[in-house]
């Protein structure tokens, strides 16, 4: 199967309010060998303040924030051409999963289209970072580790390829760090090759599924924890069949046998996110890695209690349906408190709101194929507000003169909506930001790095200005 390693750069790390301004992306057989690229960039949407922090990591000038050829509509559909064009495929990088991922699909829905275009239609999804953390602890020495100026062991993309060999890329450039995660999964693949069979299996969901009949217990490694955990399936949420519950066996599970609905809702609330938690949860489809559950003699802590004893607290779970009804309901009634406490204020935070009905559908490809002065009324016709809205800003992104000066002004207040209701201008000013902005100033007036600090009085002054934009707004 084709592979597609992607990478963006942003204008920072808030997916619902941040912009992508640089995308690499390289497709490759499954010998590793290049057979299409793209590279692009793009501008600043009107609306976005970028932060220091990530624009001196991806070294992105301020002048190309303001006059790269492509506007973020243009190159998000430029993107999303080539991802069709490439599919069916695998698509990887290096922490995708849980950031890259989030930020296409909402680069997607404010262009209105289709938002899961890497894993429908015969796609699938990967992530060499977790492929990576895999292989460290089933396949020690398979790939070196380095450690950060704390002395911790890091998997920091641009400090883990160098460490294994990989030095021929640009880091912090999105088609740099596409280089070196395609470098850190042929590593991957030749060195710890069972690592990266498990992996296969965890693109599809489906498959996950039949490990958990198979299996009696397994090893697992979870996206945000190093540590690998023994569990045992526990329970499903009833209104999200593809979230999980899974049993911590370092634990014996009898006690927890005699919890009442009430009790389990209150471990789940306690506990998680923890790494003691006696019950975690994970989406199977945010790709978890399950390995044998053999591989826990390897595992310091779970050697100790033994495999025999591990097998049977898993199997007590798996006989006590009970209990696994109870985890189940206990998950579910915490996903709803959750979505519950989401704040859906701005179009933004409504992503996952719901899929757009079959009419809203039908305006979305007018609204694509009309001319700029007609799309206005594709874009108001549409049932769900937040769509109406982006089609509005697409237009005044791409073509303000097809707006009535009302309407232009109207779409111009909602786009800056966001930034002026959360005073986010006065926040980059707050003290934490404050000092860690003019931390980085001092130590580039100390290192004599001239080039630092004019990006940083750019940026001050892009900061000015949109501030006065939004005092004018006001």
């Amino acid at each position: 199967m084709k592979i597609v390693f992607y990478d963006f750069e942003t204008t920072g790390v808030d997916v619902n309010f941040d912009q992508i301004i640089q995308v690499g992306a390289i497709l490759i057989n499954e010998k590793f060998e290049e057979k299409d690229r793209i590279d692009l960039r793009c501008r600043l949407n009107p609306g976005v303040v970028p932060s220091a922090a990530a624009l001196l990591v991806n070294k992105t000038p301020i002048l190309s924030l303001l006059e790269e050829k492509l506007s973020h509509y243009q190159m998000i559909e430029k993107l999303r051409n080539k991802f069709q064009e490439w599919s069916p495929a695998v698509f990887i990088g290096w922490n995708n999963i849980h950031f890259d991922e989030v930020m296409l699909r909402q680069a997607l829905c404010k262009n209105l289209r289709e938002l899961y275009i890497t894993n429908t239609k015969g796609n699938r999804r990967s992530d060499a970072l977790l492929i990576a953390r895999a292989a460290e602890a089933f396949s020690p020495n398979s790939i070196k580790i380095p450690k950060n100026d704390k002395g911790k062991l890091t998997f920091k993309l641009d400090l883990i390829a160098p460490e294994n060999g990989i030095k021929d890329f640009e880091a912090h450039t999105a088609i740099g760090d596409v280089q070196a995660t395609i470098g850190m999964a042929r590593l991957l693949k030749k060195n710890a090759p069972f690592v990266w069979e498990k992996a296969r299996i965890s693109r599809e969901p489906d498959k996950i599924q039949e490990i958990f009949e198979e299996e009696i217990f397994y090893c697992a490694i979870f996206p945000w924890w190093r540590e690998v955990f023994a569990v045992t399936h526990a329970g499903v949420n009833e209104n999200n069949k593809k979230e999980i519950a899974l049993f911590d066996l370092r634990y014996d599970p009898e006690e927890f046998f005699k919890y009442s609905l009430d009790d389990i809702e209150k471990l789940l609330e306690k506990d998680l996110p923890k790494k003691n938690a006696k019950i975690k949860t994970i989406k199977i489809n945010h790709f978890p890695i399950f390995m044998e559950g053999k591989h826990a003699n390897g595992q310091e802590e779970y050697a100790k209690i033994g495999i025999d004893v591990l097998e049977k607290r898993a199997e007590k779970i798996r006989q006590n349906k009970n209990f696994q009804k109870k985890v189940g309901k206990a998950l579910t009634k915490r996903d709803k408190k959750k979505r519950k406490g989401y704040p859906r204020v701005y179009p933004e935070q409504l992503l996952y709101a719901g899929f757009p009905s079959n009419p809203d559908k039908i305006c979305m490809s007018k609204f694509h194929n009309a001319d700029w002065d007609d799309k206005l009324a594709f874009a108001s016709n549409m049932e769900d507000e937040k769509l109406a809205r982006y089609g509005k800003r697409i237009i005044f992104y791409e073509s303000p003169d097809s707006l009535s000066d009302k309407d232009r002004s109207e779409v111009e207040k909602d786009i800056w909506k966001y930034t002026i209701e959360t005073d986010w201008i006065s926040r980059c000013r707050g003290d934490d930001l404050k000092q860690e902005f003019y931390k980085v100033a001092n130590k580039a007036d100390d290192d004599g790095d001239q080039d630092t600090l004019e990006k940083l009085e750019a940026l001050e002054l892009l900061w000015e200005d949109i501030a006065k934009k939004c005092k004018g707004l006001s």
